[in-house]
């Protein structure tokens, strides 16, 4: 189940980009023509000089077996992966309280003029990006810490690793700091076949805001949209340390 677990991580990994097509909010195809070359442009000349110096130290790192940690990286991975994942699907549930990010709604205490703008939802995808930033950036770290413990090769590589990290991260985060707004435009395209914001006659928050989030209301394609956009995302940023555990998955496969 494990070893499953993680092959449909490494698998599904690019499901943001198919995703962010799917919804339309893609402006053109993403190529993979010249991939490393443009990877190349994701590092400048400090980080090259940086990288060449490691390159030269690495067949000399002295390496001393490690008692290692109770779980194995896999495990660790696993147990991030799915406390994130319930994170983003408690975050939706109906009973506001049993999330610490909460999704904006009347119950949520948001007036319903708020809840007809892509503000209030901006702020709760944002959370959770930091969200996975944070626990992510913790599980590489151990993982890394994990594999220096195993081999001298996976000591090497965690070193390339760390090395690599910052540089390409920073690209990350300008890259994934712009699904809100294309976020955005998708809320907007649905949003047109709302029929005003605040309702007429005798209509309540209560009534509007259970249209809009009924099977067929434009908010509740929203949330749906929204929901499997995080989670897509969670894979996507997973990938990095994912490398390191199929690495050790290798090994061990070889001994």
């Amino acid at each position: 189940m494990t070893e499953a677990s993680l092959q449909q991580i490494g698998l599904h990994g690019t499901r943001l980009v198919r995703y962010l097509s799917d919804l339309a909010v893609l402006d053109r195809e993403l190529s993979h023509e010249n991939f490393s070359e443009r990877l190349g442009r994701l590092i400048d000349f400090g980080d090259s000089m940086r990288l060449a110096a490691l390159h030269d130290k690495l067949h000399g790192m002295s390496f001393e077996p490690g008692p290692g940690s109770a779980a194995t990286p896999s495990e660790e991975v696993l147990r991030v992966r799915m406390a994130l994942m319930q994170s983003v699907v408690r975050s939706f549930a109906p009973a506001p309280d049993a999330a610490r990010i909460k999704l904006p709604t009347l119950e949520a205490g948001v007036p319903l003029d708020k809840l007809a703008s892509f503000e209030p939802y901006h702020h709760f995808y944002a959370a959770h990006q930091r969200e996975f930033a944070s626990r992510i950036q913790s599980l590489q770290f151990k993982v890394g810490n994990a594999l220096c413990a195993i081999s001298a090769e996976l000591a090497q590589l965690a070193a390339l690793d760390e090395a690599l990290r910052d540089s390409l991260s920073v690209h990350a985060r300008k890259n994934l700091a712009v699904i809100p707004q294309l976020l955005a435009r998708r809320f907007d395209f649905l949003r047109q076949d709302m029929q005003g914001t605040a309702g007429t006659g005798d209509q309540s928050a209560e009534d509007i805001f259970r249209t809009w989030t009924s099977p067929d209301g434009w908010l509740a394609r929203f949330f749906q949209d929204m929901q499997g956009l995080l989670l897509a995302e969670l894979e996507f940023r997973l990938l990095p340390v994912m490398g390191l555990v199929e690495a050790v998955n290798e090994q061990a496969g070889k001994k």
